[in-house]
């Protein structure tokens, strides 16, 4: 990584002395100073020079804490291919800590799903909340509708108690399997 910050330097070394070459001609050349193209140009080079400088400073700021932070929380020290008998030890850890990283995606993944799908059925009892005020109201000016609406209500009465009951008689099983 060193090599290539290094290198990166260097690169942008090269282009600042491009830029500043171009600086010196247009003030030098009289004929270019006047060109609205070239300034243009000269200008855009120079943000862009800018640019990579202030992005290469901030990468190689979040490298070397990234590094900083893998060092504290490594122990201090840096995985060598030559180590054999604490290779296996410290092996074991950074697996252990993949899996608990792993882990913790796939609960955050999972309670994300959760709450999205809390939202979705809290917007959905709302849409039929309104949906059941709609048609009270309506029901009041016609009998028959009522009637049905009366039928509605009882059928949902009935699926809420037979789901109520399946989930607790599955509650139930896995208690009981779990004791056994």
């Amino acid at each position: 990584m060193e090599h290539v910050a290094m290198e990166i330097e260097t690169l942008l070394a090269r282009l600042t002395d491009v830029v500043e070459a171009m600086e010196a001609y247009l003030a030098s050349n009289a004929a270019a100073s006047g060109n609205p193209t070239m300034a243009h140009t000269l200008e855009r080079h120079s943000e862009i020079l800018n640019d990579y400088k202030r992005e290469f400073r901030k990468r190689k700021g979040t490298m070397t804490l990234g590094r900083d932070h893998h060092e504290l929380v490594g122990g201090g020290r840096v995985k060598d291919k030559t180590d054999s008998v604490d290779s296996k030890g410290h092996d074991a850890l950074y697996a252990e800590r993949a899996a608990v990283t792993g882990a913790n995606n796939a609960v955050d993944n999972t309670l994300s799903q959760g709450n999205t799908l809390r939202e979705q059925l809290e917007n959905q009892r709302a849409m039929f909340s309104s949906m059941m005020t709609r048609m009270e109201s309506v029901s009041g000016s016609m009998p028959s509708i009522s009637k049905l609406i009366n039928q509605i209500k009882h059928k949902r009465r009935r699926d809420v108690l037979v789901l109520g009951l399946t989930v607790a008689v599955l509650v139930v099983i896995t208690i009981f399997w779990k004791i056994l």
